[in-house]
C-alpha cells in the first residue's frame, strides 16, 4: 500500500466528527485538544482521505471541483480517493465552506516487537500465573458467552488449538474470510493475539486468559493497519455483537474517524482495549490514548516495565508481555532474567515463519508439538502481547454479568501495584490481576454465582479431562508468582484472606477517584 508521512496533522482538519470546532491549531478528540507538538510525523494512505461535507450539495460540488472519487462512507463521512497526494487537498478542502471535517487515512502498525521460534511446553506461559489466571478459573471466570473482537490481521485456524470463533470479516479484501496476513511480523501476529485471549484449555499447547470465550476476528492489517479499516471493524464489531474490543496496533497520529468508532461502542457498552505503543517513549499510541480505552503497557518477568512499553499520562494498565532481547554493549542480546534458556516473554500457538536469523538467535524447539508443520507456541514480545491479557480479563468480568463501567472500574481497583504507590506514568494503575478482579466482582459488586462453572485446574494447568501427554507439564513453575498473593490492591490472597466486602469497596472507590484524576 503506498504511503507517505505528513507533517503538524492537527493543522489539517479543523472540527472532530460530531463536536464543535476548535481552534485551527487543536485536533478535536471527543472534546479534549491535542497540541500540534504531540504528533510528530504520521504516516497515511498517500491517495485515500475522510471527509466530512455539510450537505449533499456541498459534496457533489466539492468532490467535483476537487476531483475526488468517493469509495465508501462511514460515521456519516465519505471515505474518498484523490487525484494527487491527499495532503494537498486535505489543506486545500480544510479552507472550504461546506466542509466539517477531512482528515487522511491514517496508518498504524501492529504493537509486537519481534517473535521466533517455537516451543510445546505450557510451563513457559508464566504470565497466567503472574496475574492469576488459573486461580479465576477456580472462581468460575472463565469467559463463557462472551465475544471479544480481535481487530489485528486475522486470525488462523491451521492449528491444532484455535479459539472458538464468531464470523468475522475481512476489511482489507472486503471478504468475509479473516484469516490471518503472515506478512506482519513473520508470523500470525492476529492468531498470536487472539490465542492470548481464548486460546482453549484442553491440554493440546498453551491456553488462553478466558478460554471459554470467543473470538470475532476483523482483519484490517496487511501487514499496514489504515485508520478506515479500523473504524470500520469497531462498528461492524458494535453491531454484531461483540462485548470487547482489543486493538493491538497504534501509531503517533490520531484518527478522529477511530474516535468517533470508539465512542459509539462505549455507548453500546463495549469495553475498549489497546496497546500503549512501543518505541519506548513517554507518549501513548493512538488508538490507545483516546478517552474511554484502556490504555495497556507491557511488563517484564520481574514486574518491571519493559524496556519497549510506551508510557505517559493516559497510560491505564500494565500486563506482563514479558522481554525477549535487551540491548547491550554490543548490541542486541537474549533477555532470561531466570535463566531457564528461553527469552522472558510470552508465547501462545501460532504460525511461524520467522526468519532465519530469528530462529538463530532465540533457537527453535518444535519437538512434541503436535499440530502442522511451520507452526507452534511462538515466543513474541510487545504491547500487542499486553493488551489482549488486559481485553481476556475483561472477558472474564463482562462473562460475571459486568457492565462496560464496571469492568473498567474493576480493572483499575483490583490492579496489582508493583514498583509504585498509586498511579504512576510508567505503571499507570498497576499491573492487571485476574483472580483480584474475579473476587471484586464477586464480593463488592454481587457478580456472578459463587463457583458457578468453576474449572478445577490441576498443578499441570490442564482441565482435568485433557489428554495430557507425559512430560506436558502445564501451566506449573511459571516464572514469577501471583502477585496477587501478599499485596497489591484488591489485598486479596489465593487463599482468599484480606479484607472483605467492605475493605474492597473502599478499593474501588479509591480506584475510581485516582482514574478520573489521571483521566
Amino acid at each position: 500500500m503506498s504511503s507517505t508521512r505528513i507533517l503538524a496533522l492537527a493543522a489539517i482538519a479543523p472540527a472532530a466528527i460530531g463536536c464543535t470546532t476548535p481552534a485551527p491549531a487543536a485536533f478535536m478528540d471527543g472534546g479534549a485538544t491535542i497540541e500540534r507538538s504531540e504528533l510528530g510525523d504520521t504516516d497515511y494512505v498517500a491517495d485515500r482521505a475522510v471527509v466530512c461535507f455539510d450537505d449533499d450539495a456541498a459534496a457533489e460540488k466539492l468532490m467535483d471541483r476537487f476531483g475526488l472519487t468517493a469509495t465508501g462512507e462511514l460515521n456519516g463521512c465519505r471515505i474518498v480517493t484523490t487525484p494527487g497526494d491527499a495532503a494537498d487537498t486535505i489543506f486545500d478542502l480544510r479552507q472550504e465552506a461546506g466542509v466539517r471535517m477531512v482528515e487522511p487515512d491514517v496508518i498504524w502498525q501492529p504493537m509486537s516487537v519481534g517473535s521466533s521460534s517455537a516451543d510445546p511446553d505450557m510451563d513457559r506461559q508464566w504470565h497466567l500465573d503472574a496475574i492469576g489466571a488459573p486461580a479465576a478459573w477456580e472462581l468460575g471466570a472463565t469467559g463463557e458467552g462472551v465475544v471479544v473482537a480481535v481487530i489485528d490481521s486475522g486470525v488462523s485456524t491451521d492449528g491444532i488449538d484455535t479459539p472458538a470463533l464468531v464470523e468475522g470479516y475481512d476489511f482489507v479484501d472486503d471478504d468475509h474470510d479473516a484469516s490471518d496476513d503472515l506478512s506482519v511480523d513473520d508470523m500470525s501476529h492476529g492468531t498470536h493475539v487472539a490465542g492470548t485471549i481464548a486460546q482453549p484449555l484442553n491440554g493440546h499447547s498453551g491456553t488462553g486468559i478466558a478460554p471459554d470465550a470467543r473470538i470475532m476476528p476483523l482483519r484490517v492489517c496487511s501487514p499496514e493497519c489504515t485508520s478506515v479499516a479500523i473504524a470500520s471493524a469497531i462498528n461492524y464489531a458494535t453491531e454484531h455483537g461483540a462485548d470487547v474490543i482489543n486493538l493491538s496496533i497504534g501509531g503517533i497520529g490520531p484518527s478522529r474517524t477511530v474516535a468517533a468508532s470508539i465512542r459509539a461502542a462505549n455507548a453500546a457498552g463495549i469495553v475498549v482495549v489497546a496497546a500503549s505503543g512501543n518505541d519506548h517513549e513517554g507518549t501513548v499510541s493512538y488508538p490507545a490514548a483516546f478517552d474511554n480505552v484502556l490504555a495497556v503497557g507491557a511488563t517484564r518477568m520481574d514486574g518491571q516495565r519493559a524496556t519497549y512499553s510506551n508510557w505517559g499520562d493516559k497510560l491505564d494498565l500494565v500486563a506482563p508481555a514479558g522481554q525477549c532481547v535487551i540491548r547491550g554493549v554490543r548490541g542486541y542480546v537474549r533477555y532470561d532474567a531466570d535463566g531457564d534458556g528461553v527469552p522472558d516473554c510470552t508465547i501462545q500457538e501460532s504460525s511461524v515463519r520467522a526468519t532465519d536469523w530469528l530462529n538463530d538467535f532465540f533457537g527453535t524447539v518444535t519437538d512434541g508439538y503436535e499440530g502442522p508443520e511451520g507452526w507452534g507456541l511462538v515466543y513474541s514480545e510487545g504491547t500487542s502481547m499486553a493488551s489482549p491479557q488486559v481485553a481476556a480479563v475483561a472477558a472474564l468480568l463482562v462473562g460475571m454479568g459486568a457492565d462496560r463501567t464496571q469492568v473498567e472500574e474493576i480493572l483499575i481497583a483490583s490492579a496489582t501495584e508493583l514498583d509504585q504507590a498509586g498511579w504512576t506514568a510508567e505503571l499507570g494503575h498497576g499491573e492487571v490481576n485476574a483472580e483480584a478482579a474475579v473476587r471484586m466482582a464477586r464480593e463488592v459488586y454481587g457478580l456472578g454465582t459463587p463457583d458457578a462453572g468453576a474449572l478445577e485446574v490441576s498443578e499441570a494447568g490442564d482441565s482435568p479431562d485433557a489428554d495430557t501427554e507425559e512430560g506436558d507439564t502445564g501451566s506449573a513453575g511459571m516464572g514469577r508468582e501471583n502477585s496477587s498473593a501478599g499485596g497489591g490492591k484488591s489485598g486479596c490472597s489465593s487463599t482468599g484472606r484480606g479484607p472483605g466486602g467492605l475493605g474492597m469497596l473502599v478499593l474501588a472507590v479509591l480506584g475510581m477517584v485516582a482514574r478520573r484524576q489521571v483521566r
